[in-house]
């Protein structure tokens, strides 16, 4: 099976006892917009919503893709495909430094 990371950043996830990197080939993101909602404290407050998805290639046989919780969630009804990161592991400044594992919505 290939893994293909599509998120902004590399993914590092722990295998066999080793930290293997998977870069990224592209950003899949959702198109969002945003609509003023009040102001509290003097801190405008919005309401975010999240449309289309875009930069996401199309399934490959024997292909899972990497990507964000925000864009598995989008298409969860239409590809069984994608994986979000999961049991992160931090460093004492809580920078994720790898994963332990990838999961699926």
């Amino acid at each position: 099976m290939i893994i293909k990371n599509y998120c902004p950043h590399s993914i590092n996830i722990l295998k066999n006892d080793i930290v293997i990197e998977y870069p990224s080939l592209g950003i899949a993101r959702c198109v969002s917009s945003s609509k003023y909602l009040k102001t509290i404290d003097g801190i405008n407050i919005y309401k975010m919503s999240y449309g289309e998805v875009i930069g996401l290639p199309k399934p490959e046989e024997n292909t899972v893709y990497i990507v964000s919780k925000i864009v598995a969630e989008a298409m969860k009804e239409t590809r069984n495909d994608l994986l979000i990161v999961n049991e992160t592991v931090k460093d004492q400044n809580n920078v994720i430094l790898y994963c332990k594992s990838l999961s699926s919505l």
